[in-house]
């Protein structure tokens, strides 16, 4: 019996150029939303002392960004102060998520489990979710706006040249 080789099409995974301005937004949206969403993915934060640190740590590295591309000190204080509000709320939705997960295993350790309320309880952590993404989305708008446009592209470039460094 034979062996037939048939040749697979080959694929281009090169871009076309009309994908760079969303590219560039989605560099932006996720070297500031991380810096943002931060608090949301570090469930040992619960204790005022922790939670103070990572605002200062965030806010570190929203100061480092913007230093390189050359915002200005009235620009940096506006984006402080609205990071820092999107990050309160963040830190608001993470407590009712972190009473929820206690209220998910009380619910599994049950006899018997009430599927009703692990529904209901999944539905909260997902508004949660929605939520945390439509603060994230906001803030990042309003940074938007702060920033000048070769702002932007030099906060993209960054994230670009931090990403390659860290992933290849």
């Amino acid at each position: 019996m034979t062996e037939q080789h048939t040749e697979r099409p080959q694929i281009s995974l090169r871009r076309p150029s009309s994908w760079t301005p969303p590219l560039i937004a989605t560099a932006i949206v996720i070297a500031i939303g991380g810096l943002l969403g931060a608090p949301w993915a570090f469930s040992s934060m619960t204790h005022d002392g922790r939670r103070e640190h990572m605002a200062e740590f965030m806010d570190f590295m929203i100061e480092r960004a913007l230093g390189r591309v050359d915002a200005t000190e009235s620009q940096q204080e506006e984006v402080l102060a609205i990071a820092g509000e999107a990050r309160q709320a963040l830190f608001a939705l993470r407590e009712g998520g972190l009473e929820r997960r206690q209220e998910f295993i009380d619910q599994l350790v049950a006899d018997p489990t009430d599927a009703a309320r692990l529904e209901v309880l999944r539905g909260a952590q997902l508004a949660d979710i929605e939520e945390a993404s439509r603060v994230v989305v906001e803030a990042l708008a309003r940074i938007g706006e702060v920033l000048t446009p070769d702002q932007r592209q030099a906060l993209a470039d960054f994230h670009r040249e931090r990403h390659h460094r860290w992933h290849h």
